[in-house]
């Protein structure tokens, strides 16, 4: 609502007054909780809602992973996977690795660089791809779609979860107020939410089944390969 709106101003007026672009390890500590301000629980219920679609012991590779939290709950209803978490920004790993339950740190391995760093004989069941797409323009997702489709396995998913583009008036302000202040903070290339579907559709992907949270605003999609 307009309140959202009002929220992602202050918060970005106060973020730009610092004057301080640091990419994600800048926002790390404050990642998680605006995120509820903004968005209540649905951000993670979002990313949560398939976890009960991945195999027991799939291998699964997360991009753009965050703080951590979705380790545990993966671990917590899977306990048999493995998961190979891939994040650029060195906080974000540091905390994920702080976050995530001892007993499953031999199930993991911590990446801290881009998704060209994981190795190319590995293959996976599972991609998931929670808000990590929006940061890029749609010619780079194409090329980052195009690259990982190779290591999906042939009954692989992807999961994409990120905000979607809807009708609504003050969802488009909300949208374009994220994307100015993550381009200013975080350096981010894109400027507009991307046509996830259209993309994922021109390099081989088929619609396989979606949610829909925050009124519309949150997607959650599975993708699987022709």
């Amino acid at each position: 609502m307009v309140s959202d709106f009002r929220r992602w101003y202050f918060y970005i007026a106060c973020n730009f007054l610092v004057g301080m672009k640091n990419g994600f390890d800048f926002i790390s500590s404050s990642y998680d909780r605006a995120a509820k301000i903004f968005f209540g629980n649905d951000i993670k219920k979002a990313q949560c809602h398939y976890i009960t679609n991945i195999p027991e012991g799939a291998t699964i590779l997360i991009l753009g992973g965050g703080t951590g939290w979705i380790l545990n709950e993966i671990f917590n209803r899977r306990s048999s996977v493995n998961i190979i978490y891939v994040d650029t920004s060195e906080r974000m790993i540091a905390k994920a690795k702080k976050t995530v339950d001892n007993k499953w740190l031999s199930q993991l391995i911590f990446i801290n660089d881009t998704y060209q760093s994981v190795d190319s004989k590995v293959h996976f069941d599972i991609i998931f791809t929670p808000f990590f797409l929006d940061m890029f323009k749609e010619n780079d997702i194409s090329v980052i779609i195009n690259d990982l489709s190779i290591q999906l396995t042939e009954n692989g998913a992807w999961i994409n979860t990120d905000f979607t583009n809807t009708t609504i008036w003050y969802q488009k302000i909300v949208v374009k107020m994220m994307y100015i202040f993550f381009r200013v903070v975080c350096g981010i290339s894109a400027m507009k939410l991307p046509n996830f579907e259209k993309i994922f559709k021109q390099n081989g992907f088929l619609f396989y089944r979606s949610a829909f949270f925050h009124n519309g605003m949150i997607k959650s999609i599975i993708y699987k390969k022709r």
